[in-house]
C-alpha cells in the first residue's frame, strides 16, 4: 500500500502547475505558495489528496479557482471515499450471508488477526489515503502478509479496514480509530464526517 506523502512548501509549485492552464491566474511567487501551503496544511491535506483535488477542479472550473474550491474538492473526495467504504462493508456482509446460505452448516473460518497487546500505540501510522474506487476490504496485512499490528480486529468496533479508511482520509483521529470500545471512540471529539457516515450506515439518521 502506498503511504501518503506529507505536504511541504516545496511540493506546491509542482502541484499547482496544472492550474496554469486556467485563465485569470495570479502571480505565483513565494508568498503565493506559502499561503496555499498554510491553507492545505490546516486541513491536513496530503500530497496525493491535493493532486486528486486539483484534477477534480480542472474538470469543473473554467477559471483559476479560489483556494476554497480546492479545499471543498478535498472534503468532497474524502466523503466519497468514506461512503465507498461503507458500501463495500455492506456488500461484504451480503456476500458473506450468501456464502453461508449456499453452504449451511459449514462455518466460515475466522482469519487470525493481530492481538492488540499494549494497544493502542501513542502515535498512529502514516496516513495512506486511497481513491474511492480502490478501497480494500478484509484484514489489514503488512508487505510480508503478516497481520498489521496497528489494525487488529477489535470486537464491537467494526472492521479494521473501515477504521483505517476513515483514519487515512483524515476523517478520524488516531485516538478515535484505535479506541478499544465504541463508547471510547464516540467520546473522542472531532468525529465530523466520519461519525456521520457511521451513523448513516447504521440507519440512525
Amino acid at each position: 500500500m502506498t503511504l501518503s506523502t506529507q505536504l511541504t512548501p516545496d511540493a506546491l509549485p509542482g502541484l499547482l502547475r496544472p492550474l496554469a492552464m486556467l485563465p485569470n491566474g495570479p502571480e505565483m511567487d513565494r508568498t503565493f505558495y506559502l499561503t496555499w501551503y498554510e491553507l492545505l496544511k490546516s486541513d491536513r491535506v496530503s500530497v496525493e489528496e491535493a493532486a486528486r483535488a486539483i484534477v477534480g477542479v480542472l474538470r469543473t472550473e473554467r477559471f483559476w479557482p479560489a483556494p476554497a474550491l480546492v479545499l471543498d474538492m478535498v472534503k468532497r473526495q474524502r466523503l466519497e471515499v468514506a461512503k465507498a467504504a461503507a458500501q463495500a462493508e455492506t456488500d461484504a456482509r451480503l456476500r458473506e450471508g450468501q456464502t453461508r446460505r449456499l453452504a449451511p452448516g459449514r462455518p466460515v473460518p475466522e482469519p487470525k488477526y493481530a492481538v492488540p497487546e499494549g494497544y493502542p500505540p501513542s502515535r498512529g501510522p502514516a496516513r495512506a489515503p486511497r481513491p474511492a474506487g480502490s478501497m480494500p476490504t478484509g484484514r489489514i496485512v503488512r508487505a510480508d502478509g503478516s497481520p498489521d499490528p496497528y489494525w487488529p480486529e477489535i470486537k464491537g468496533r467494526g472492521p479494521a479496514w473501515k477504521r483505517k479508511a476513515l483514519y487515512d482520509h483524515g476523517l478520524w483521529s488516531w485516538a478515535k480509530a484505535s479506541a478499544i470500545t465504541e463508547k471510547a471512540a464516540r467520546a473522542v471529539p472531532g468525529g465530523g464526517i466520519g461519525d456521520a457516515v457511521e451513523d448513516i450506515d447504521r440507519g440512525t439518521h
